[in-house]
């Protein structure tokens, strides 16, 4: 303990009052008693006012009064509470307090009472410091003081902890990188070296070194370069427009609305003045650029440290856009660094920086072509928490450049100045600017325009000057010139150099999606997701898009890149819940990388099949709401009669209908049609298209049900005002949707749906009523053929002989034959009593053929032969079109792999007898001669074994042979005389005919495995029991063992 907190505590308990011994005393005194006064305890300090003469209970009726004031007050602000913090300040003010008392002692019967001054009542407030001096004359009679709000809450998002993860991932990332490039650099370098030696000494290096060498195209002064300093290989920009800066008309200067935090200076003469309202139709745009020390981020983790660029702009006529940006950053960073490897971006996600639109990442593919980076990441946080963004943290200082300050644009010429003199708003200029239909007058009028803004002396000229004396971690300010017409025009040209068809106005999903080169491209060279998009070289020098050699070292890009990529892994890793990090927390970076990620750990990641319980209860308020004020409680507003109007979705691009009870008025149609184009930021599941107040917020709706991912609303169509589209996409083009009639909905009608959505294994979605599918009806046929299947093999092959009946009903698919004809009443009985088959999901086992049939109204329709699992008759067959396949495309795309791996004639070149494998070009061991080869059982020619257990086509049937070593046409041969496949006879012979199609024609056939084959797959010649087809001629050469394999039937 202190002497001085001795030296007072004995004052206090002896009432000594004796004069401090010094100066120094008397401070350390004072210091205790404010210590001592701070804490509150009453009891240390006796009220000494009661000693006072005169009227102490003067104000005591007023106090009491008082509290009962407060009383009430805290009571009705219980319902504006957020825990600790409040929106509504009650009372207004200390005199609005002292009437409020006065009122409650007039209404409780005190005509006139007594009230102390104002500045007497804010003193029984607690002290707003309590360590100032004039907190001693508080006497905290109430629990209240003076505040100041402050402006500091901000708004959740669900998706908040997992951006921030994915940034520490991003940047995790860029210093992973970043060792990584050193490292390879470094090695390359000494490899350079060491050939320089070697070539200074007279040893030649070989030109198959040079040649072969995947980093030749690398530089030695490039690598020294990218070794000197981390900004030379990794660049890091923060991007993000500060707040519009009204601008007056000329001689009518408007503030820039920052509020001064200290007195400026200025000559004594001078008088700042500012217009006293702040009415504008023209403002100017300041974008500002932190190009960040990478090096001083990956050190202290401070990133907001490094160089700060501003470009200012006109809001009218040179608004910021995703192209705009992109064009203004790659003068930015290729100022700073002149070959960079990594970029990395970061914006917030306003609709020129929004990462799902296609707009942004058509300017992320032009901004990296631009720069020539092997890889660009452009990240963006969820919505609402742009302030983490490391920019924001540098806007507060260009407030210091524009306090005290008004601006006015120059004065143009009385014709311009006359053109635009109704004009009201910056859309208004833009429109009128637009409206002029000479190309000349207009480029004039857009001159003049600008000329006012960015003229010498204008207010752009003027920001520019005081923007460019502010210094930002000890560099001054750079301040860039603002993308020309042209500059954006090359931007386009870097797109259009992808895909020659693409528009700059096609932004928007269904209309990329029609551009095949581009989405090959952006499948290719691009990971799109809903937080970042990463743009990328793919490393082949033969690229079809030209993406350029490689500026990193080959083995850091496989490292990197390469490798990630091939092991279906992201570049960046997305956060992940793992069992070491728990649910609470995600995962780190270096147990991420390497590893498939997805992003169905974001909060906001919900597969949507249906509109959520909560959405559903809502739009039936409204809708009983709309129909109160209608005077019709009856009436549905969700009706396809209430639809008036559509508005898009700025994240899915699908059109959502607007309804209102009421028709609109020409005047309500034309606000409503405007207020629609003017929302650029309507996400699915918003209900409020209007701000309160608005002539259409009572009476037009949308539904808060449709979420991103549902599909078009049927009101879309049944109110047939709207133009046709696809109902997953919103795709409008005629000739890309698919023509519901050529498929098979089972008697159903369906909405319109695109070529490619159906092809992606979209289904379409149905109204009316169904019939009994046609799979459902094929199965049932197949069980009813399964119980009366009582005849032998050997009777099906007769009825195969006699007039290949089982053959052509396999064919026709469809069950036309008389006896189904026949039995359709007993069919329909029998699954009336079989309801646990009905029920059961019957599975395929494999797809055996394709084939095209012309139908009635269909016309020419291709349909796949199914074999399935557990029905072994090849009469249970049936041939399924492919709106039956849907759920099953895996065993579809496998039969193409099979078909497209069956040999053409030319490929077996390898004649009978030679050394060589007779498999030919097909051999699975050319490059190999050390394999050692057996001849086949069979016919006796030289193979490898596993080049037909391994062969694709044969793969499914070879097992079922015993014997292991058999050609590739003896295999065929005698799956089809044993049926030693799991398809039988005629699943076979579909499956091997467009092999033997091949042989169609050919007047005569060599005497082998092969031309035998071919003769019994197309009907030349017909296949009756082994025996009866032993007793023909059959050559003995080459095919010596052949009757001994035959001989006996399965």
């Amino acid at each position: 303990m202190t002497p001085g907190l001795l030296r007072s505590m004995y004052a206090l308990l002896t009432s000594d009052g004796s004069a401090p011994m010094n100066s120094q005393a008397k401070a350390v005194d004072e210091a205790v008693l404010k210590f001592l006064a701070a804490g509150g305890d009453v009891e240390l300090f006796p009220d000494l006012r009661a000693l006072n003469s005169g009227e102490r209970d003067k104000y005591d009726l007023f106090w009491a009064a008082g509290n009962r004031v407060l009383a009430s007050l805290e009571a009705c602000a219980a319902d504006d509470r957020h825990g600790e913090n409040r929106t509504l300040l009650q009372p207004l003010s200390v005199p609005d307090l002292r009437r409020r008392i006065v009122e409650q002692l007039v209404s409780e019967g005190h005509p006139e009472p007594t009230a102390p001054c104002d500045e007497w009542i804010s003193f029984q407030f607690a002290p707003r410091c309590p360590s100032r001096t004039i907190a001693t004359r508080h006497t905290g009679r109430w629990d209240i003081t003076l505040k100041v709000i402050s402006t500091t809450l901000r708004k959740s998002n669900e998706d908040s902890h997992y951006c921030n993860a994915l940034e520490l991932n991003v940047k995790a990332f860029l210093h992973d990188a970043d060792l990584v490039l050193e490292r390879e650099f470094k090695v390359l370098l000494e490899h350079r070296q060491q050939q320089d030696r070697a070539r200074q000494a007279g040893q030649g290096i070989g030109w198959g070194a040079v040649l072969n060498n995947p980093d030749a195209a690398i530089s030695t002064g490039d690598i020294e370069r990218y070794l000197t300093a981390t900004l030379e290989r990794i660049v890091r920009v923060s991007n993000d427009d500060k707040c519009k800066v009204p601008t007056g008309e000329p001689g009518n200067p408007v503030g820039t609305n920052v509020r001064p935090m200290a007195a400026g200076v200025a000559l004594k003469s001078v008088r700042l003045l500012a217009m006293d309202h702040s009415w504008h139709r023209a403002s100017i745009t300041p974008t500002v650029t932190l190009l960040s020390d990478v090096a001083h981020g990956f050190e202290t983790g401070n990133w907001r440290h490094g160089q700060l660029v501003v470009s200012i702009k006109d809001s009218v006529l040179e608004p910021s856009s995703a192209f705009r940006n992109a064009a203004e950053l790659a003068t930015t960073v290729l100022a700073a660094c002149a070959k960079p490897i990594i970029l990395d971006k970061r914006t917030d996600g306003g609709p020129e920086q929004n990462t799902t639109f296609g707009s942004v990442q058509l300017a992320d593919v032009a901004l990296w072509k631009k720069t020539g980076v092997d890889l660009c990441i452009h990240q963006r946080p969820a919505a609402d928490n742009s302030w983490i963004n490391e920019v924001e943290g540098c806007m507060p200082l260009l407030n210091l450049g524009m306090q005290h300050q008004a601006t006015a644009r120059l004065k143009m010429d009385p014709k311009f100045e006359d053109l635009f003199a109704n004009e009201g708003s910056m859309s208004a200029v833009r429109a009128k600017i637009d409206s002029i239909e000479d190309a000349s007058e207009r480029q004039a009028a857009e001159a003049a325009w600008l000329a006012s803004l960015h003229g010498s002396g204008g207010p752009i000229e003027l920001l520019q000057q005081r923007f460019g004396r502010l210094v930002y971690t000890d560099r001054t300010l750079k301040i860039q010139p603002v993308a020309t017409s042209a500059e954006i025009a090359a931007m386009h040209a870097l797109v259009s150099g992808i895909d020659a068809s693409w528009r700059p106005e096609m932004t928007t999903k269904p209309a990329l999606l029609k551009l095949e080169k581009l989405q090959r491209f952006l499948e290719k060279h691009t990971i799109r997701d809903k937080y970042i998009v990463c743009v990328f070289k793919c490393g082949d020098p033969d690229c079809e898009f030209g993406c350029g050699p490689l500026r990193m070292p080959r083995a850091a890009f496989d490292e990197l890149i390469g490798n990630r990529l091939k092991a279906k892994c992201k570049i960046v890793p997305h956060p992940e819940h793992t069992t070491a990090s728990g649910s609470e927390h995600f995962d780190k970076y270096p147990n991420l990388k390497g590893r498939p990620t997805s992003e169905k750990h974001m909060p906001s990641f919900k597969p949507i099949t249906e509109p959520s319980g909560i959405d559903k209860r809502a739009d039936q308020q409204t809708a009983k709401a709309a129909a109160q004020r209608s005077g019709n409680p009856k009436a549905d507003l969700w009706h396809a009669a209430s639809a008036r109007c559509t508005i898009g979705c700025s994240e899915c691009g699908l059109p959502r209908v607007l309804y209102s009870l009421n028709r609109l008025s020409p005047e309500e149609k034309d606000l409503a049609q405007s207020a629609v184009d003017n929302v650029s930021s309507f996400v699915c599941g918003a209900t409020q298209l209007f701000d309160e107040g608005h002539q259409l917020a009572s009476k037009l709706f949308v539904r808060s049900a449709n979420a991103c991912g549902l599909p078009v609303e049927k009101q879309y169509y049944t109110s047939k005002q709207f133009r046709d589209c696809c109902t997953w996409c919103g795709l409008t083009d005629p000739l890309e949707l698919e023509d519901l009639e050529s498929l098979n909905l089972n008697g159903a009608k369906g909405y319109s749906i695109c070529k490619r959505c159906y092809a992606d294994g979209k289904k379409v979605i149905t109204f009316g009523k169904a019939t009994k599918t046609a799979l459902h009806q094929s199965k049932a046929k197949g069980r009813k053929r399964a119980k009366k299947a009582v005849v032998d093999s050997s009777e099906e092959e007769e009825d195969d002989e006699d007039g290949d009946d089982e053959e052509e009903d396999v064919n026709e698919g469809e069950g036309e034959g008389e006896e189904d004809e026949d039995e359709g009443e007993g069919e329909e009985n029998e699954d009336e009593g079989e309801g646990e088959d009905d029920d059961h999901q019957y599975e395929v086992e494999i797809i055996l053929a394709k084939k095209e049939f012309t139908e009635p109204r269909k016309g020419k329709v291709m349909k796949w032969a199914v074999k399935w699992q557990g029905f072994d008759e090849t009469s249970q067959m049936t041939w399924e079109p492919a709106g039956n396949l849907t759920n099953v495309r895996s065993e579809v795309d496998a039969f193409e792999r099979r078909l497209a791996s069956m040999p053409s004639l030319t490929v077996f070149t390898a004649p009978a007898g030679s050394s060589a494998c007779c498999f030919g070009s097909t051999c699975r061991h050319q490059s190999d001669r050390e394999t050692t080869q057996n001849p086949c059982s069979v016919c006796s020619k030289n193979m490898h074994h596993m080049c037909a257990s391994e062969h694709l086509f044969l793969k499914p049937f070879y097992s079922e042979l015993e014997h292991s070593n058999i050609c590739f046409d003896c295999s065929l041969l005698i799956a089809l005389m044993e049926k030693r496949t799991p398809f039988g006879l005629t699943g076979a012979q579909l499956m091997f005919e467009p092999y033997y199609r091949q042989l169609r024609g050919v007047a005569s056939l060599a005497p082998t495995p092969f031309g035998l084959g071919a003769l019994l797959t197309t009907k030349a010649l017909k296949l009756f029991e082994p025996d009866a087809l032993m007793a023909r001629t059959l050559p003995t050469t080459p095919c010596q063992n052949f009757s001994a394999i035959v001989s006996k039937p399965k």
